[in-house]
Order: structure tokens, then C-alpha cells, then sequence
């Protein structure tokens, strides 16, 4: 059940004003930050729909963690859309607080939606339908183990884009890390489980198939090993030479795959 595609490390694109054409709608639920819909151009002038996601003084770290997230999750073979940073549309919020916006574009050809906005997960029927649906995703336990290992504990079922029967893609890395606020010191502090919603919220844990629990458990390691694999190359993307915050963000990620297995072994309760 883990992702068979080949990995490759990509980073977001850098657009100009210019590529903003106008607001569509604004998308509630957000905590962390503001986000609308929008219609944009790509820098080959095809028009396409947009999320875009303005990040508060309160939230510092929040742009720095969706590219963290972004482009770590592509290294490790996380399904993920199109993405780019911007300047911040005036014309939508003030620009003072908001120099730049995150921009994650809707897939292509397919886009459903998330399991969120399709799924009423407190109806009993829709709820075994979303679970269903969702546990038989290939790339499901490879994002899990991805999340785990960037303590991403605020993974759940608004922040995935349904692309089809079996597949999706992930949004919104805000929270990794421990959250959008985090300080230098705290990454000394991420040796520790961070929540997994999608597996500790939807279901018990304890009633997760033998095989999804076996996928997940290779997932842990496959990313702790795709991260060694690729530390050097994603060190050079995030330009962990001339910035603080992402060398100990890279620093911090690394002291987490060694423990990453273990912890799933003994969240899931396998035999050693």
C-alpha cells in the first residue's frame, strides 16, 4: 500500500502579482491563517483555480512551513499539487501584514474536492464511506509516516484533495513542526509522537487492518530512509547554509527518523 512513484525534490515556484487575476470566494475553517479561492495564471498563461493562503503576525513560521513541508514531502514521494509563493493580493487583504501568499493550485485534470467537503463524517454511513474510501489510497500510509516524521500533528480530512478513486493530494503543511509559531529551541524539544489524525480520529487504532498497519510500519521506514538518502540535496534547496531556521528544522527532522519505526511499531501495538 506504499507509494511505488519515483521521488522528486521540487520546490515551490516563485510568481509575480501579475499572476493573480481575481478572488473567487473565501474558504472558512482556517486557524492559523486567511485563505481564499482564486483564479490565477501559470507563467505559461493557462488560466487555472487556486488556493491562496495569507499567514498572521501570530503564525511567523507558517510561509517557512509550507515550503519546509512542500518541498521535504516531494523528496520523501508525497503526493502534492502545483505550488507557488507570491506577493500578497492587496486588493484582497491589507499588504502590511501579508508579504507573501502560499498558493496551492487545484489538481489537473481531476479535482473532487477534500473528504471534508464531500463526506459528512458524523453521519454514521458517509463516515464508513470516507474511511472506506481513503484506507484503500495507496500513498495514504506513505503521508502518515511523512507527517510523523515532520510533526505534523494537524493533518486531517479538509487538508487532503480527492484526485480520484484511490488518490489524492496533500495540502497545507502550516502546522509542521509542531505549529506555525515555532522558536529555534523548540526543535530540540520534537523527539516525541505527534498526533496522527487520520488514523488516532477516524478509527480506533486498535481496529486498523493487519495490512494498513504492516503498510504503515514500512512507510516509517522508507522515509527515514529517503530522508538520508536525499538530506544532502534538500540541504541545498532549503539553503540551509544561510538560514538558521532551516538548518534546525533539517536538524530536527533528522533526529526524528531514528526513532520514527519504533514509535509506529509500539503506537500499533506489532510484534517485534
Amino acid at each position: 500500500m506504499t507509494s511505488a512513484s519515483t521521488p522528486t525534490l521540487k520546490r515551490p515556484q516563485v510568481w509575480t502579482a501579475a499572476q493573480y487575476v481575481r478572488a473567487i470566494r473565501q474558504e472558512g475553517g482556517g486557524v492559523s491563517a486567511a485563505t481564499h479561492l482564486a483564479e490565477v495564471r501559470s507563467p505559461l498563461g493557462l488560466a487555472m483555480r487556486a488556493y491562496v493562503k495569507h499567514f498572521p503576525g501570530n503564525t511567523p513560521r507558517g510561509m517557512f512551513n509550507e515550503v519546509f513541508g512542500y518541498v521535504v514531502m516531494s523528496a520523501l514521494g508525497v503526493p502534492q499539487p502545483e505550488v507557488a509563493v507570491m506577493p500578497a493580493p492587496i486588493d484582497v487583504l491589507p499588504a502590511k501584514p501579508w508579504a507573501w501568499a502560499f498558493v496551492s493550485c487545484e489538481p489537473r485534470p481531476t479535482f473532487e474536492g477534500t473528504p471534508k467537503q464531500i463526506y459528512n463524517y458524523l453521519d454514521p454511513q458517509q463516515h464508513a464511506k470516507l474511511v472506506q474510501r481513503l484506507f484503500t489510497c495507496p500513498a495514504l500510509p506513505l503521508l502518515i509516516a511523512a507527517d510523523q516524521l515532520l510533526k505534523n500533528g494537524d493533518r486531517n480530512i479538509g487538508n487532503l484533495v480527492l484526485t480520484g478513486k484511490s488518490s489524492f493530494v496533500a495540502i497545507d503543511h502550516g502546522e509542521i513542526l509542531g505549529g506555525g509559531n515555532w522558536q529555534l529551541g523548540d526543535m530540540w524539544f520534537a523527539q516525541q509522537w505527534a498526533p496522527s489524525k487520520l488514523i488516532e480520529n477516524l478509527v480506533p487504532i486498535d481496529s486498523l487492518r493487519p495490512e494498513l498497519r504492516s503498510a504503515l510500519y514500512v512507510s516509517a521506514q522508507l522515509v527515514a530512509d529517503k530522508f538520508f538518502e536525499t538530506q544532502n540535496e534538500l540541504r541545498v534547496a532549503l539553503e540551509c547554509g544561510s538560514s538558521v531556521e532551516a538548518a534546525a528544522a533539517m536538524d530536527a527532522v533528522w533526529w526524528r527518523c531514528i526513532p520514527i519505526a519504533e514509535w509506529f511499531r509500539e503506537r500499533l501495538k506489532l510484534v517485534a
